[in-house]
């Protein structure tokens, strides 16, 4: 999940960048690797998530977040700790240089205190559904594997029975998330 993303930054990038996801779809090339994508998956979580879809890198996240809590005089967890409990909202929200906004918030994990995400209702950011999100993700995987339409309910409905353990859906709505979300990854992956 954390690849190379330097310490002390916390960022999700299975839940929070499409950048990343994408690259990782990329890099699922057959059946015997879905089991890695099954895992791979859980760090979604169940909850409703935002989705980075700008084309800041997430080590380029990383490194502007570092560079923002180092412009405030910033260099250690003690410091870091008191500038989050100093805002009423326990959290800081920073702009990037592309205009999308960052949520600053204290990691659980020791090494790991500065946890970011994007923000909501902001420039380059979506808010799904994090069994939307697995479920999309696992349908571009197997479309890819097995040469199929990813849009094809069929294919949504074998990712989420084989990846997720989710219900399969009766239908793909053009106006639904499923559908706004396929198109969404769809145009990200043949874009490069």
């Amino acid at each position: 999940m954390l690849l190379s993303i330097p310490e002390p930054v916390l960022l999700n990038c299975w839940k929070h960048h499409l950048g990343f996801i994408i690259d990782r779809i990329r890099e699922y090339k057959s059946e015997t690797q879905l089991k890695k994508l099954k895992s791979d998956l859980l760090n979604i979580g169940n909850s409703t998530t935002d989705l980075y879809t700008g084309q800041i890198g997430s080590m380029a996240a990383a490194e502007l977040a570092l560079g923002e809590i180092h412009k405030n005089g910033i260099f250690f967890k003690d410091q870091y700790v008191k500038w989050i409990r100093d805002s009423a909202e326990s959290y800081k929200c920073r702009e990037f240089p592309d205009g999308s906004v960052w949520v600053f918030r204290i990691g659980d994990e020791p090494e790991r205190y500065v946890h970011i995400h994007p923000g909501r209702n902001v420039p380059h950011t979506l808010r799904v559904k994090a069994n939307v999100l697995k479920s999309v993700i696992g349908a571009m995987v197997l479309s890819r594997i097995f040469d199929e339409n990813p849009h094809a309910l069929s294919t949504l409905n074998n990712a989420r029975r084989i990846l997720t353990g989710l219900s399969p859906v009766k239908t793909i709505q053009s106006d639904s998330e499923f559908s706004k979300m396929l198109e969404v990854f769809s145009a990200r992956i043949h874009s490069h």
